[in-house]
């Protein structure tokens, strides 16, 4: 099940050979026999034409499948469609089985069954469609009314939405509505730069990063409200499972920013070389003795992140029981 395409897909599954496998085709010639009047043999579909067989047979024309879901092609073979709209899915789930009815000539004469189990679907998790916006509110219908399993309804935000849930696998399943996350704060501010030095000067502290921002506020969740229809047997524990698992979220607030980095510390001075003179009697004489270049200055520290924002509040769920 594809509960956000609303689509399914049909897979075969024999016991004798791990695995799911798209459904192959099945060849109807040699496998449906008809008695007819005046023929002594039961006959079957004719095969292709190029084959030149004059031997009694009933026309893919005559042949009818009476399912949407199943077409006989010119050889007698019919498919499975792969892909199915998920309220034909649905439907399917209320029938209990895959039935495909084969008419010829206007007669039905047989009906093909296959039982059928569904995969567990993705969990129904609507969240606020902006940071910080309110969860959707949501209608759920649950229809138990088949001891088997769960058939999920839900209308509004874009619904209907559908989905199958077989027993064993309810207590996993989940439909919510949660706020949307708060916005993430802003990311503080870049320190200074620290000051050049001047000649031989060592160069300025750069200056610490500006907090980062408060993260906002996330969304309060959307209210619920949900129906569940059950069998003549009573819902059993289907209830208390459901009320653990159809519920509104707070959505979470936001991240708080990022603390600006700290400044640049400031280059150092120049170097300055030394001087020196020859005095009369030829003796060298140091003028300026020179430095070296100062060295840069630190980087300053970064700022504070800021803090996360407070979360939203859960809305309102309620409950009425179809018995």
């Amino acid at each position: 099940q594809q509960v956000w395409q609303k689509t399914a897909t049909l897979f075969g599954y024999a016991g004798d050979r791990p695995g799911l496998s798209i459904l192959p085709e099945l060849s109807l010639r040699g496998a449906l026999e008809v008695e007819v009047g005046g023929i002594s043999r039961p006959v079957t579909l004719c095969g292709p034409p190029e084959e030149l067989d004059p031997t009694p047979c009933i026309s893919v024309r005559e042949v009818r499948l009476d399912n949407p879901d199943a077409y006989l092609d010119q050889d007698g073979a019919f498919h499975f469609v792969d892909h199915i709209g998920i309220e034909s899915a649905v439907k399917l789930a209320r029938l209990h089985r895959f039935v495909l009815p084969v008419s010829v000539g206007k007669k039905r004469l047989l009906a093909f069954e296959w039982l059928l189990y569904f995969e567990r679907p993705e969990d129904l998790i609507f969240n606020g469609r902006s940071p910080g916006w309110r969860g959707p509110n949501l209608g759920v219908g649950v229809d138990h009314r088949d001891p088997a399993r769960f058939i999920f309804t839900v209308s509004g935000a874009g619904g209907p939405f559908f989905a199958v849930v077989e027993n064993p696998d309810l207590a996993g399943f989940e439909v919510v509505s949660r706020g949307g996350q708060g916005f993430a704060g802003a990311t503080g501010s870049t320190g200074s730069t620290g000051s050049s030095g001047s000649e031989c000067q060592s160069g300025g502290s750069g200056g610490e990063g500006g907090p980062g921002g408060e993260g906002g506020p996330g969304g309060d969740g959307g209210d619920l409200s949900v129906e569940l229809a059950c069998g003549p047997r009573g819902c059993g524990d289907a209830l208390a499972v459901l009320e653990r698992n159809i519920f509104s979220a707070a959505g979470p607030g936001g991240p708080g920013g990022q603390g600006g980095s700290g400044g640049q510390g400031g280059s150092g001075g120049a170097a300055r070389a030394q001087t020196t003179h020859v005095d009369s009697d030829g003796n060298t004489v140091v003028d300026d003795p020179g430095c070296s270049a100062g060295s840069s200055g630190s980087a300053g520290p970064s700022g504070p992140n800021g803090p996360d924002g407070a979360p939203g509040h859960p809305g309102h769920t309620h409950f009425t029981v179809e018995r």
